[in-house]
Parts: structure tokens; sequence; C-alpha cells
């Protein structure tokens, strides 16, 4: 149901696609290694809509390997 509970319920090197949406999809803390890839990495994937993330923190240092491809990110935190 959120961008969160699709974090906490992957496995460390899991890929997880991000749908474009008008909202914001908040902050959210990632924990393991993973990649992330939203519709930015492909302009024309979606219709243009973006994937934001108001904060993203990494929870870990296995965390910050994370590849982060096509999202809008307002804030990083490591």
């Amino acid at each position: 149901n959120s961008l969160q509970a699709a974090i906490d319920a992957s496995v460390d090197g899991d890929i997880l696609l991000i749908t474009g949406s008008s909202i914001n999809y908040g902050d959210v803390t990632v924990g393991k290694r993973l990649t992330l890839i939203g519709p930015g990495a492909n302009p024309s994937f979606n219709g243009g809509a973006s994937a934001t993330i108001a904060t993203l923190t990494f929870g870990s240092s296995q965390a910050s390997k994370s590849v982060l491809l096509g999202l809008a990110i307002s804030a990083i935190n490591i």
C-alpha cells in the first residue's frame, strides 16, 4: 500500500519499480541494498509523471550502496 511497505517487504538486492504519481511518496527509510527505479529513468514510461520522495534515509551502511534511478528526491540522509 506504500513505498515504505514495499521497501520493508523487500530483501537485500531487490529491484523496486516505482510508478509515477502526482502524490508525493513521503519519507522513506532504506535499511538494505536495493535498486529503486522511478519513471524518470525512462521519461516516456509514465506519461511524464514523476516519482517524488520527500526524504530518503539510508538506515545502514549496506543501504548506502543502493542504486537510485529516475526519482525526484527532496533530501537524502546518510
